[in-house]
């Protein structure tokens, strides 16, 4: 991320960036003195230079930014907007606490809009754009996982950036930074204290391969299923006390308060089999990497030896047959092992709810009444 962005001052107040300067949120383009002391305000409350709790005055940044008063006040009110800044009334500003409703709340607002974001960017991106988005991916698996993490979020904003004008709809451009801007810094922050930041740069890395291959070829449920997928696994990382990855650094026991990985597991969103939580995710990803498979959707069957076993319904891709359920089974084992379903039902529409996603609840009511009568065929 860059430090002081190269600009050209203009009447009004109003600087440009050199034309081979990119901003990280696109290409050059005009840039006013307040937007410049937000992108370094932000720099370091990403970077953690400006610490989470840690009182800091007003007075003190535009001397240390080199910029004037009242733009450094336009920033911090903006970034207070934003829910990243809180402000003493007479005392001053701080950076806000990470907890645990608040990473709640961004991650599933993140998988309603950037999921719709990812499905759309596929069937509406430009070759130019995919190229970009390829590009882009190569660049970031060049980098050491090792690196510090403030070298991944340039990348990472470019690329999303992208996949946002893929869509072509002008309200994401609007949203996506400031959810963006939160969420590299609750990852930031959940990597700092945990030390593992190696491995959320791998699932990072993971994600964008996933999603620049499923937007090049236009599988659009892919894209939408990978990144589902990676932000439910990734907020389940940053949460669960087994791991010690609180990202408030508080102890385990305050975090369990708020939040109890166990009980959201148990109430639907996991599918535990002998014991084992399987994500569904991890399931249709895998069976949607098949071409003849268009939409695809798991639920969990309950079962008295077991607890649930994994079903999955799929729909087929335009001008492709049915495969053998065994090779589909074998199919998805070879990608998620034991999580791979046991019966694959093949329909001709998928069920959708209002939002336009894979109506579970309607596919768990199918495979319950389908199991009940395999099990009343098999006792007489």
């Amino acid at each position: 991320m860059k430090v002081r962005p190269n600009l050209k001052l203009h009447e009004g107040g109003v600087a440009t960036r050199a034309a081979n300067d990119e901003r990280d949120y696109g290409t050059a383009e005009c840039q006013t003195i307040s937007d410049q002391a937000y992108d370094l305000i932000l720099d370091k409350i990403l970077r953690l230079e400006l610490a989470p709790g840690k009182l800091f005055m007003e007075k003190t940044l535009p001397e240390a930014l080199g910029l004037g008063r009242t733009p450094v006040r336009e920033a911090l009110l903006r970034l207070v907007g934003e829910g990243l800044l809180c402000r003493r009334a007479h005392r001053g500003f701080f950076v806000c606490e990470p907890t645990a409703e608040l990473l709640l709340d961004t991650y599933d607002f993140k998988i309603s809009i950037e999921c719709r974001i990812a499905k759309l960017a596929a069937i509406r991106r430009s070759d130019q754009q995919a190229d970009t988005l390829n590009r882009l991916t190569i660049e970031l698996f060049k980098l050491d996982p090792s690196l510090p993490f403030e070298a991944f979020v340039p990348i990472g904003r470019k690329f999303f950036t992208t996949m946002v004008e893929a869509t072509g709809n002008s309200q994401y451009r609007q949203i996506v930074p400031r959810l963006y801007n939160t969420s590299i810094w609750l990852l930031s922050h959940a990597g700092h204290v945990s030390g593992d930041w190696p491995r959320l740069a791998a699932d990072f890395r993971a994600l964008m391969s996933e999603l620049s291959d499923a937007i090049g070829r236009n599988r659009g449920t892919y894209a939408e299923a990978s990144i589902h997928r990676y932000i439910a696994k990734t907020q389940d990382d940053l949460i669960d006390p087994s791991r010690q990855l609180w990202v408030g650094g508080a102890a385990t026991s305050q975090c369990t308060k708020s939040w109890s990985p166990t009980t959201r597991r148990r109430n639907g969103q996991f599918i535990v089999d002998d014991g084992s939580d399987i994500w569904p995710q991890d399931v249709e990803a895998a069976l949607l990497a098949h071409d003849a498979v268009e939409r695809a959707g798991v639920v969990g069957v309950r079962d008295q030896v077991r607890g649930e076993i994994v079903w999955a319904y799929i729909t087929l891709s335009a001008g492709q047959r049915a495969p053998a359920q065994k090779e589909l089974v074998r199919f998805a084992r070879e990608r998620v092992g034991y999580k791979a379903p046991e019966v694959i039902k093949v329909l001709l529409e998928m069920p959708l709810n209002a939002t336009g996603k894979v109506n579970r609840v309607t596919l768990e009511k199918w495979a319950a009444k389908e199991w009940a009568a395999k099990l009343r065929h098999t006792r007489s």
